[in-house]
């Protein structure tokens, strides 16, 4: 800790290590004995007060020559009990027992040095055996029977704690005495570089103020919230409503499928054909309009049903003449052998809804309570051929120019007359 020239260097004070670094996980490097107990301990805040305990323990070796042991709580040399007093509370296992700073260690040095040798132990110093600083050198330290052992090694602990200025003048206005050194080579100490003065001790509030700015805040640890469950399909469905009723298609509910021009939902639930329709309408689509086979075989690749699913089609309003609820006609050729049942609507027992087969990829005639999944659709453009609105503006408009009408899908035929 001593070069040639008796310049004090900086020895092992622990590793740096960030202020405030509270229950970060990672290594945590440090030389057991040196770094402060806390350092190794994740969960505990780390400030200045654990480099007051290295400085403490390098004060330890340097007054006794060993290194201070890896568990030790506090050190003490034996020597001075008022250097050990200084020592066990420099190096207090306990970082709230330590020195606030390092200024505080410094002023009872300060206090220290004028009394070593005076009212308290003696320490003898042989000039045959100084110690010798390192292995690879050949320079002692100088003897003294003014300036004990103990008073030179707390002058250069001074020095590196910048109190460099108390501790020249307390020594340096002694008589020089010769140097002790090895015969093979005598060698003489260079006169210590007068330190700069150790500013003013700030007040402890000052410091307090200061320690607590310099920790970063510690973050507020965050409410525990359950689990979110996942939405539903027809959750999304309800969240959607209004906007697909506003003919917005940017997005549609889970488990919906884009094909061509439209895109498909399959409720699962069952209701009879009318609900199924009603239901339809409130979220701005309508019952699916499937006008080929291939149309029934790419339903069959893409959605399971046990059982047959609502569509579109109907001759609830001429019997025998079906046709999908945007006026288009249903085609001969998507129907399953033997459909549809054309019997008249007043029979409580007439099929007049179709919906698809849950066997193969074409359309059955149901009768309206029956009940059944339903397939939605809805126009990717936003329009709404089939809605019931639409209907009836095709009906009166046929009705109007003196054509034959196509009723809306659900229409009831009593005797001629059509109810809706």
């Amino acid at each position: 800790l001593l070069d040639a020239d008796a310049k004090p260097k900086i020895g092992d004070f622990g590793l740096a290590h960030p202020v405030g670094r509270g229950d970060e996980e990672g290594p945590v490097f440090g030389t057991p004995g040196y770094t402060a107990p806390e350092i190794f301990q994740n969960g505990t805040e780390v400030d200045q007060r654990s480099d007051i305990f290295s400085v403490g323990a390098l004060l330890y070796e340097l007054l006794c020559g060993r290194h201070p042991e890896a568990n030790s709580s506090s050190m003490a040399t034996g020597i001075d009990p008022r250097i050990d007093n200084i020592l066990k509370k420099a190096t207090n296992a306990n970082p709230n027992l330590r020195y606030l700073d390092v200024g505080e260690l410094a002023d009872d040095l300060d206090k220290l040095i004028p009394m070593l040798g005076v009212g308290g132990p003696q320490f003898a110093t042989t000039p045959t055996a100084p110690p010798i600083l390192n292995s690879g050198s050949n320079v002692v330290l100088a003897s003294s029977k003014e300036k004990s052992g103990v008073a030179s090694f707390v002058f250069i602990l001074l020095l590196l704690l910048g109190g460099g200025a108390v501790a020249f003048y307390i020594f340096g206005k002694e008589d020089e005495k010769p140097q002790v050194g090895i015969p093979e080579k005598k060698a003489e100490l260079k006169a210590a570089p007068k330190p700069k003065d150790r500013p003013d001790k700030k007040p402890a509030g000052e410091i307090e103020e200061m320690a607590n700015k310099e920790k970063p805040a510690k973050p507020e640890p965050k409410a525990s919230t359950p689990d979110e469950v996942a939405e539903t399909p027809l959750e999304s469905l309800d969240r959607l409503a209004q906007l697909l009723i506003d003919g917005l298609r940017d997005e549609f509910p889970i488990g919906t499928i884009k094909r061509e021009k439209s895109a498909y939902f399959l409720l699962k639930e069952n209701m009879t054909w009318d609900e199924a329709n009603d239901f339809a309408n409130r979220y701005g689509a309508h019952l699916a309009l499937l006008p080929a086979t291939t149309d029934f075989a790419w339903f069959h690749e893409n959605f399971q049903s046990p059982s047959p699913v609502w569509t579109g089609a109907s001759d609830s309003g001429f019997e025998e003449k079906w046709f999908w609820s945007d006026g288009s006609a249903v085609s001969s050729k998507v129907w399953v052998e033997k459909s549809p049942d054309n019997s008249i609507t007043d029979n409580p027992d007439g099929e007049d809804f179709g919906a698809i087969s849950s066997s193969s990829p074409n359309l059955e005639d149901h009768h309206r309570l029956q009940k059944f999944p339903a397939l939605l659709e809805w126009r990717l453009d936003g329009s709404t051929p089939a809605s019931l609105a639409s209907q009836l503006a095709r009906t009166g408009e046929a009705l109007n120019n003196k054509r034959t009408p196509i009723f809306p899908s659900g229409t009831y035929n009593v005797g001629g007359s059509r109810f809706l």
